[in-house]
């Protein structure tokens, strides 16, 4: 069994910027850094998943998409300083797109929480900032990586449908593209 590596499954990303900004959180992270690991890793993640949507959105012509882009847009435009619409999007991410498996969404959950966590001082605790385990922050890491960022956005269980009405339609239409 190979040892999963970070880095190399980083080379794998799909959308060219959420690699580029992959790299801030791989730096925080093995700075030691790792409540900004997690708090960037979130970012990187909401930000991916909104890249996945547009190409969803421009390049397949899913209306799911474009109704969760717009409806994203109205959140921000009327409360521009919340934040509760990047818990909507991995929601609808993974109940009306289908882009996440039901335990790639309880994991992206579990982030946003300890992103919370990491991100914001708890005045009931001892310790007003949470700081996770390095090992916690690479399993965070590795979670994101194989549900998310290295999956392209025709993974979505809507388009793949679409894909397959298409070829059985041209198999119809068209008896030499099935030989």
């Amino acid at each position: 069994m190979t040892a999963f590596s970070i880095d190399l499954a980083g080379e794998q990303i799909v959308e060219p910027k959420t690699r580029e900004h992959f790299q801030e959180v791989l730096g925080t992270y093995a700075n030691g850094h790792y409540r900004s690991a997690i708090v960037m890793l979130w970012s990187v993640v909401v930000a991916d998943l909104v890249y996945k949507l547009q190409t969803l959105r421009d390049l397949h012509q899913d209306t799911n998409a474009k109704r969760v882009l717009d409806d994203i847009a109205n959140k921000q435009s009327t409360n521009p300083t919340r934040s509760d619409w990047e818990t909507d999007l991995v929601r609808e991410a993974y109940e009306a797109l289908q882009v996440l498996e039901p335990a790639e969404h309880k994991a992206l959950l579990y982030l946003r929480d300890m992103r919370h966590l990491a991100a914001h001082p708890v005045l009931d605790s001892t310790d007003l900032l949470t700081t996770p385990t390095k090992e916690v922050v690479r399993a965070m890491i590795r979670a994101a990586l194989e549900g998310v960022l290295c999956k392209p956005p025709v993974f979505s269980k809507n388009i793949t449908d679409r894909f397959v009405e298409d070829l059985a339609a041209k198999k119809t239409c068209c008896p030499m593209i099935h030989r």
